[in-house]
C-alpha cells in the first residue's frame, strides 16, 4: 500500500481486500475508492486554500468521517466490520 504515490492506487489496495471479503463487488469497491479519494482531495483543497485553526481540527475530522461511512454504506452490501468499528470507537 505504501509503495505507491498514487493516492487512488494506495486507497484500492484496502477496497479490494473488502471485496476479496465479499462486502463489496469490485466494481463497487472501485467506485467508492474512487469517491473517497476525490473526497478527501476536496478536503485537503479547501484547508489548504482557507486555513484551519487548531480547535476546528476535530470537527473536520468528525465531518470527513461521516462522509465516508455515508458513501461505504452507499456501496457496501454487508457493513457489519464497519458498524463493529463505528461501535468500537
Amino acid at each position: 500500500m505504501l509503495q505507491s504515490t498514487d493516492l487512488f492506487e494506495r486507497d484500492m489496495v484496502m477496497a479490494e481486500r473488502c471485496a476479496q471479503a465479499g462486502v463489496i463487488t469490485m466494481g463497487n469497491a472501485m467506485n467508492m475508492n474512487r469517491m473517497v479519494c476525490l473526497l478527501y482531495k476536496g478536503y485537503l483543497k479547501e484547508i489548504l486554500d482557507y486555513g484551519l485553526e487548531p480547535d476546528e481540527i476535530e470537527g473536520k475530522v468528525q465531518e470527513f468521517k461521516r462522509d465516508v461511512e455515508v458513501i461505504v454504506g452507499i456501496y457496501a452490501s454487508d457493513t457489519l466490520g464497519h458498524d463493529y468499528l463505528a461501535n468500537a470507537r
